[in-house]
Order: structure tokens, then C-alpha cells, then sequence
């Protein structure tokens, strides 16, 4: 048996991009009706635990776990709690 060995022209190094730092995530806490579905999409599918619940009674609030920035987190943006929100 003989091997054949073909050489394709996309095998070659793949060039490192640096990363851009403007965080493209963006959120309107004004607009936020708490219906919960940011914080249970990345903690049930994700499994990040980003967003959580910040106070309670009347002044509950949607905010980044940890009292953190959200580009401090461990957030991977992958759009689910914007695909999810009813308000955006």
C-alpha cells in the first residue's frame, strides 16, 4: 500500500490578532424590569454566575456578582443575557 501525502495551501501559521479592550458589552441599568432571565440564562446554560441580585424589596437590582466591573468578571460575551432580555 502506498500513502499519499497532499499538501493544502491554508496549512500555514495562523497570525495572533491583539485583543481590543474597549469592553463591547453595554448595560442600562434604567432599563432593567428584573424579570431575572440575564441572571438565570449565564447561571443555568452558561454556568458563570455573572449577574446576581443586589439588594431587595423595592430596590432590587440586576448587577455583576461580586460588586466587580463587568470586565473584571469572568464574563465570556456570549450574548446570552442580551439575547434573553425582553427590554434591549
Amino acid at each position: 500500500m502506498t500513502w499519499v501525502f497532499m499538501k493544502f495551501p491554508y496549512e500555514r501559521e495562523v497570525v495572533d490578532t491583539p485583543w481590543n479592550h474597549d469592553f463591547p458589552l453595554i448595560r442600562d441599568s434604567k432599563k432593567c424590569i428584573k424579570c431575572m432571565r440575564c441572571v438565570n440564562i449565564c447561571d443555568k446554560v452558561q454556568a458563570l454566575h455573572i449577574w446576581d441580585v443586589q439588594n431587595t424589596g423595592s430596590r432590587t437590582t440586576v448587577d455583576v456578582a461580586g460588586n466587580i466591573t463587568i470586565e473584571a468578571s469572568d464574563c465570556s460575551l456570549c450574548g446570552q443575557c442580551i439575547t434573553h432580555c425582553p427590554v434591549v
